[in-house]
Parts: structure tokens; C-alpha cells; sequence
């Protein structure tokens, strides 16, 4: 469907009428309009919410597609590539999902964006947040076309924005408009909480990405559980001086079984181990194939039984 206009007799006072009622429910409802809306006050859910957080770096070959969902809110980051379409299809079928509360596409890359005009033309997509960006690809193309069909409200993302589904929210990290010019580094980063427990997405963001962020934003405000590694765990992303910010304790690397870029580099996991960030503590899909990983509000885990089974310890992620 074609997204409807105001337009013809009238239009000045329904938009006289409208401003007034959303005026009235905002004094009289205040953070939960916000939370509904999509876009937060400013405060992270503090408490563990209730059921469980599922993050689900899914297996699309030499690309990105990430599913978090809970309690039937669905964030999706990314759409993988042109010939993974049907896979992503069908996993999200699978999983049950119809409507998608939030779609990030990072940036215009096709590895990112090739299964984005199939999502924008089937799911229900409520908002897509993706950068201003020039592309005349015809992958970049058949996005456009999709969201103009589409009835998505398309947000351009701004850097300190905070938006909530559900019992999770996430802030908008990048991209700075001091290095957006570069396709990889227009990426966009975010932070994600899900009570205690934080998760972040990184796209392609380089190593100049990484430097806007560190330049922004405190340690404390990067410091996360689980870390989605920048451009398929090649070199230039993960620099030690992200990688201490960020302090995670599972990372995720999205990359093609036996790609010809070499992805991840050597040198990127040894950065890893160093950290012990090895073993199930590291999960790739080029040998994992699609991996998720919960998160209960108080700790996160691959293996979902722990969460169900075991009570929380202070010592707990």
C-alpha cells in the first residue's frame, strides 16, 4: 500500500485537531506514549523484564542479519544478501515472525540490504531506521522501491537517539557525520539493554567509526555483554582500544564458510583470545552456521536451560 497523505479541505484544522489531542495524551501519559511510539525518554529499562531476550546472528553466507526479539517485539538488523533472500525468509517464517517492530538496515552495502526490499514487501515493517546515503545500485534501488510500497516510517538515525520495543531499548552509537562519507564507516552502531545485560551491533564500522564512538561516548556508556565484531571480523574494525572499551564477554562474527576475503583475520582473533573470548564464548556462523545466544535481564547465555534452570549470582554477566 501507498503511504496515504493529508491533503484537500480540511487539512489545517485536522492538523490543528491532532497536534492539540497528541499535546493532551503526552501530559497525560508522558514515558509510556513514548515507549509505544518507539522512541524512548531517555531511561533504559532498569529492572530484568519478564521472559527471555533472543538474539539471533542468522546464517546468510558473506553478510549480516541479526533477529532480537522478545515477548513478540521484533528488532531485525539487516537482511543479508541478494541470493540468502529465501533463507531469511524462511528463518523468520520459522521463528514465527510477521511483524517487525524495527528494521536497521546499517548501511547500503548489498551483503547487508539484499533481502530488504523481500522484508519491506512481506512483514509488516513498522519503522526503518537507515543512514541518508547515495547508491545507485540496483540492490540500493529495489530498497527505495520497497519502502515507498511499503507502509515502514522511515527514521534517519541520529547519534544519543534512544528507542524502546518492549522490554528492550537501544541508543543509536553511530555513524558520525565526520567519517559517513565512507559507505562502511556510515554504519550504524548501537547499544542494546535488556535490563542489566547489553549487546552491541556494529555493521561494517571501521576503525575511524570506532574512534567517533570512544570520542563520544564513556566507558560505561560502552561497555556491553556481547559484541557483534565490525565487518565480518576483518582487520579494519576491532582495534584494542574498542575492544577494552567494550569489555565483552561473548562476541559474534558474521562472515561466509571459506569466503575469499580471508574473514575473520588472524589477527582479529587473536585480539579475541587474548581476552578469553574463544570457544563457545566465540561464535561465528561460517562454522556454527546460525547461532543465538538469551539473555533472562541478569545474565546471557548461549545455552538457554542455565538461564531457565539456575538462579542468578552476583557474579553472573
Amino acid at each position: 500500500m501507498k503511504r496515504r497523505k493529508l491533503s484537500g479541505k480540511g487539512t489545517s484544522l485536522l492538523l490543528s485537531l491532532v497536534t492539540v489531542a497528541v499535546a493532551l495524551l503526552y501530559i497525560l501519559f508522558g514515558d509510556r506514549l513514548a515507549g509505544l511510539l518507539g522512541r524512548d525518554t531517555g531511561n533504559r529499562p532498569s529492572t530484568a523484564p519478564d521472559g527471555l531476550l533472543e538474539v539471533h546472528i542468522i546464517d546468510v553466507g558473506q553478510g549480516d542479519s541479526i533477529l532480537v526479539r522478545t515477548d513478540d517485539r521484533v528488532l531485525l538488523i539487516d537482511a543479508g544478501t541478494n541470493s540468502s533472500e529465501d533463507e531469511l525468509r524462511a528463518y523468520l517464517d520459522a521463528c514465527g515472525v510477521d511483524d517487525i517492530d524495527c528494521f536497521v538496515c546499517t548501511h547500503p552495502h548489498e551483503d547487508h540490504i539484499g533481502g530488504a526490499d523481500m522484508i519491506l514487501g512481506e512483514y509488516n515493517v513498522e519503522r526503518l531506521i537507515m543512514p541518508e546515503t547515495e547508491s545507485t545500485t540496483v540492490t540500493f534501488t529495489k530498497l527505495l522501491d520497497a519502502l515507498e510500497a511499503s507502509d515502514a516510517v522511515y527514521t534517519e538515525p541520529v547519534v544519543g537517539d534512544v528507542y524502546t520495543i518492549g522490554g528492550f531499548a537501544f541508543t543509536i552509537l553511530a555513524p558520525d557525520e565526520s567519517v559517513a562519507d565512507d559507505s562502511n564507516n556510515s554504519s550504524i552502531v548501537l547499544r542494546l539493554d535488556y535490563g542489566s545485560t547489553s549487546f552491541m551491533f556494529t555493521g561494517d564500522a571501521e576503525v575511524e567509526s570506532e574512534a567517533c564512538i570512544l570520542a563520544e561516548f564513556s566507558p560505561s556508556e560502552l561497555d556491553c555483554d556481547f559484541l557483534k565484531l565490525g565487518h565480518h571480523g576483518s582487520t579494519t574494525s576491532t582495534t584494542e582500544e574498542f575492544l577494552d572499551a567494550v569489555s565483552p564477554e561473548y562476541a559474534a562474527i558474521s562472515c561466509g564458510e571459506g569466503n575469499s576475503y580471508g574473514h575473520p583475520h588472524r589477527e582479529t582473533l587473536d585480539k579475541l583470545a587474548s581476552r578469553g573470548i574463544t570457544g563457545d564464548k566465540l561464535l561465528r556462523t561460517d562454522l556454527d552456521g546460525t547461532c543465538v545466544i538469551y539473555s533472562d535481564g541478569e545474565r546471557i547465555s548461549t545455552d538457554i536451560d542455565s538461564l531457565l534452570t539456575s538462579e542468578p549470582t552476583d557474579a553472573a554477566a
